[in-house]
């Protein structure tokens, strides 16, 4: 017969197990809620950051700074024929945080139907520096030529919002198709027959990273080594700040999916 202490030893041993057997069975549960608790505190920290911080606007303000110079530095070579620059537009030119106020708030996520609607009221600001930039370009007789992945049918909304903000602009190439924005760029230099100067987007996607056909005098075609992932210590000592401007984006991005 057992003796009372061995089958006490027995019976909490026993507790102990279910006790555990029991965490481990809510232990994914408890993860995904507390990843999906940080994931919102993240989102909210970087939409106040972009729309309130001082140090947002000193960022982007200083990037197109850079670009500017670089426009100075290319003129002061005393190019001949004509020039230009590529810009992207949401979060690069034209500020959306609004509408990441507007999912906060409903607690949901990117939806393209309600994207769509929110554009079609015109109402993005714009990214600081960004039309300083514009106008600098503009003066100094350059082209400023947006590529950007809004739908084709949004054109006239996002024609309409940059009309209102004030920005000049020649040319305006809207996603009908794949988002891979390279063919744009090509039809853009064809049609238009200019040289690039440089590109500007909040995301690696807005800069021709695998293009080996460009062949441009001051902006060299683009190594097809280049990792999405890991970008070659080579190629940023060569290309950025020189041909790729890139403005702070910690809202949404590529990178998320990474």
């Amino acid at each position: 017969m057992m003796s009372k202490k061995r089958c006490s030893n027995k019976f909490a041993t026993l507790c102990l197990s279910l006790i555990l057997s029991a965490c481990a069975a809510n232990e994914p549960q408890r993860s995904d809620s507390v990843l999906q608790q940080s994931g919102k505190q993240a989102g909210q920290s970087a939409y106040l950051w972009v729309s309130e911080s001082a140090e947002y606007q000193w960022n982007t303000q200083l990037i197109y700074q850079a670009a500017a110079n670089r426009v100075y530095q290319y003129l002061g070579g005393k190019k001949e024929g004509k020039w230009g620059v590529f810009l992207d537009l949401d979060q690069t030119v034209l500020d959306n945080t609004a509408f990441q106020q507007l999912l906060l708030e409903r607690k949901t996520t990117y939806d393209q139907p309600l994207w769509d609607e929110w554009v079609k009221m015109e109402q993005a600001s714009l990214v600081p520096g960004a039309l300083v930039f514009i106008e600098e370009v503009k003066r100094l007789g350059g082209l400023v030529v947006f590529v950007s992945n809004r739908a084709h049918y949004l054109q006239q909304a996002t024609e309409n919002n940059l009309h209102a903000l004030g920005v000049p602009y020649d040319e305006m190439f809207l996603r009908s198709g794949q988002r891979n924005k390279a063919a744009r760029w090509h039809s853009a230099m064809k049609n238009i027959d200019f040289t690039p100067v440089l590109w500007l987007g909040d995301q690696v996607t807005d800069f021709p990273l695998f293009d080996e056909d460009y062949n441009g005098d001051d902006c060299p075609a683009f190594s097809t080594a280049y990792s999405y992932n890991a970008p070659t210590d080579s190629f940023l000592s060569e290309q950025l700040g020189r041909c790729i401007f890139v403005v702070a984006n910690p809202i949404y991005g590529t990178w998320k999916t990474r």
